[in-house]
C-alpha cells in the first residue's frame, strides 16, 4: 500500500504508510495471471480504500485487504486512525507576575493555527494567535489551546 489519506474536519493530507504489509498467501506472490488488485476495508466507518489509497473516516482500527489471483487474499495491512489532537509543548508550569511566557503547541491530524485563551483574564492574559502569556495577578489559570472542536489545556501558576 503506497499512500493513504487522512481526513480530519476541513483538512486532508497524503503521506507514505510505514505500516508493515503482511503476506497471507503461501509461497511467493505472483501476479502474472491476474494483474488486477481488488482493495477492501474491514471497517469502512474507520477507513475506506480505493485503488490502494486508504482514506481515514473516523478514529478506530481497520484491516485493509488486497485481493488478486482469483480473489485470494494476498496481503493485509492494519490501519489505526487516531482522533485529531493538540499537544501543548511548553514545559514551564509557573510564571511571575509581570513576566511573559511563550506558549507553543502542535496540531496533529488537522491543519491550521491554534487559538489561545486563558481561564481567568484577571490573573493572566494571552495573545490569541501569538501564544504569549503574561502574568497579571498571583493565582492559577488554565491556558487553553483550541482549533475548531479540538481543545487542550495546561495549568499555569502565576507567582508574585
Amino acid at each position: 500500500i503506497k499512500n493513504y489519506k487522512e481526513k480530519y474536519g476541513e483538512s486532508e493530507e497524503t503521506q507514505e504508510v510505514a505500516a508493515p504489509i503482511q503476506n497471507e498467501y503461501p509461497g511467493e506472490l505472483n501476479f502474472t495471471s491476474d494483474k488486477t488488485i481488488t482493495w477492501k476495508s474491514s471497517n469502512t466507518k474507520v477507513a475506506k480504500v480505493k485503488n490502494g489509497v486508504v482514506t481515514s473516516v473516523s478514529a478506530g482500527t481497520a484491516k485493509i485487504y488486497a485481493y488478486a489471483e482469483k480473489q485470494k487474499v494476498v496481503a493485509t495491512c492494519d490501519v489505526t486512525v487516531k482522533a485529531p489532537y493538540i499537544k501543548i509543548s511548553s514545559t514551564k508550569t509557573s510564571l511571575k507576575v509581570g513576566k511573559t511566557l511563550k506558549m507553543t503547541g502542535k496540531l496533529y491530524g488537522v491543519t491550521g493555527k491554534i487559538k489561545w485563551s486563558v481561564s481567568n483574564t484577571k490573573k493572566a492574559r494571552i495573545g490569541s494567535t501569538s501564544g504569549i502569556l503574561k502574568g497579571k495577578k498571583a493565582g492559577t489559570v488554565w491556558v487553553i489551546a483550541k482549533k475548531g472542536q479540538i481543545v487542550a489545556k495546561k495549568k499555569i501558576t502565576i507567582k508574585k
